[in-house]
């Protein structure tokens, strides 16, 4: 979701910097970022969608007896 962001305002991935810890990619520009309004806004957006599919899964693991699942 970072990545599509930094893409959306018109950045290019080559402009990521990297990180000193080793991660290839940071899409953070210094200085850029989003309101705290917004941030609330994509994160409670982020749960609304992730909520079925939490669900579904919940229900998989209650439906069917796949003893792997209980590691997930």
């Amino acid at each position: 979701l970072c990545m599509l962001l930094f893409l959306a305002r018109g950045h290019e991935i080559k402009e990521s910097t990297p990180d000193i810890f080793g991660i290839p990619f940071r899409f953070l520009i210094a200085g850029e970022g989003y309101p705290l309004k917004v941030v609330y806004l994509i994160w409670i957006s982020v749960v609304i969608l992730l909520y079925p599919l939490c669900n579904w899964f919940s229900e998989l693991k209650k439906r069917k007896n796949y003893w792997w699942l209980s590691y997930l």
